[in-house]
């Protein structure tokens, strides 16, 4: 009975993972050459300020998903307003002294960035903490802030 469940799980995990990838395709990012700016949609790395005022910005924190798992736990941030807003300088915490700098890069209108707790290499779409261990767990808060520490998100993980 094991092994029929060993093979059970193992076919479940395959057919999830295979559903997850056609309905989330990866982005394929194709490095300029030097000194060619990099661009990509819906994100990309840039050095232009915001154009949007204050009250013209929506993020949203969309999902915090794999929470207590180091290896799968991202955090989706998304571009909900009429124009890019850079996203140099801002901080996401989790209530608790645990923070992270975003840097110098440009989310574009309908725009989303991942943010993985763990390790890894940056891209346009998905940055990484650098963790080593999981930062969230059910009923903390996660808080999106503008350079001058106001709160434009924030999501309770369920």
């Amino acid at each position: 009975f094991i092994v029929i469940n060993i093979v059970v799980s193992a076919l479940t995990i395959l057919g999830i993972n295979w559903l997850w990838d056609r309905s989330h395709p990866q982005q394929v990012i194709v490095l300029p050459t030097p000194g060619a700016c990099i661009t990509a949609a819906p994100a990309q790395m840039m050095t232009s300020q915001p154009t949007l005022s204050a009250n013209e910005i929506h993020l949203t924190i969309d999902n915090i998903y794999g929470v207590g798992k180091i290896e799968s736990e991202v955090v989706v941030i998304i571009n909900q307003s009429n124009g890019a807003i850079n996203l140099s300088g801002w901080k996401l915490d989790d209530g608790h002294g645990t923070s992270y700098s975003f840097p110098d890069l440009t989310l574009h209108q309908g725009g989303q960035v991942q943010l993985f707790s763990s390790a890894g290499t940056n891209t346009v779409t998905k940055l990484f903490w650098n963790q080593s261990k999981s930062i969230w767990k059910t009923g903390m808060s996660a808080t999106l802030r503008s350079p001058d520490g106001v709160v434009f998100a924030s999501y309770v993980v369920p």
